[in-house]
């Protein structure tokens, strides 16, 4: 097929539509095809399945005085949405495409934040496991130092209190006095007791 392209006029349009010409594309002056529907309309639409087209417009008043036209351009702007198919794919297939990688941003950008919320969640629980642990750490000292002998005798030597002397411990071992039997509602084994002279 050449390149080169034919100006459509009504005199060819029997000789287009019966058979397919070895033209590159159609030349139409666009305001020949602006009213509603109509033959020539139908014609255009026809031809513009096997060949492209190229829309000329004279009516524009370029470089005039005349007011903008309006009008004129939204007629012309209808013609080229209805005789250029392709355009009109291609931009239903770029808006769904703008709109999934929108959406594909907006599920990333969530996901991004989540992961930023999880990470400060991790340092606040890192932080309070570090200071459980300090706490756990201190109230082992603690610990440590409240249970130390030397500690426990220096409190005693404070309050008057002594070590019992030698015979002051007595055992009571009623170990023959159980029935071995019976059930045992409570038991204390190893009871002493501390006779302190008045």
């Amino acid at each position: 097929m050449t390149t080169v392209g034919v100006g459509l006029r009504a005199a060819h349009y029997e000789d287009f539509l019966a058979r397919k010409r070895d033209v590159g594309w159609l030349e139409v002056h666009s305001e020949n095809y602006f009213g509603e529907g109509g033959y020539d309309l139908h014609v255009l639409n026809r031809l513009r399945r096997d060949y492209p087209v190229s829309l000329h417009g004279v009516g524009l008043a370029l470089g005039s005085c005349a007011p903008e036209p309006g009008p004129h351009l939204a007629k012309l702007a209808r013609l080229v949405r209805a005789v250029d198919p392709v355009v009109k794919r291609e931009m239903r297939l770029f808006t769904a495409t703008v709109v999934i990688c929108f959406l594909m941003a907006l599920v990333y950008l969530g996901q991004h934040c989540s992961s930023i919320e999880y990470g400060y969640k991790i340092e606040d629980l890192r932080a309070k496991r570090e200071q459980m642990a300090e706490v756990n750490r201190t109230l082992q000292l603690e610990e440590a130092t409240l249970k130390d002998p030397e500690r426990i005798n220096a409190l005693a030597s404070n309050m008057g209190l002594a070590l019992p002397a030698v015979g002051q411990v007595q055992r009571l071992d009623d170990a023959g006095g159980r029935d071995n039997g019976a059930p045992v509602m409570a038991r204390a084994d190893s009871i002493s007791v501390i006779s302190v002279p008045n």
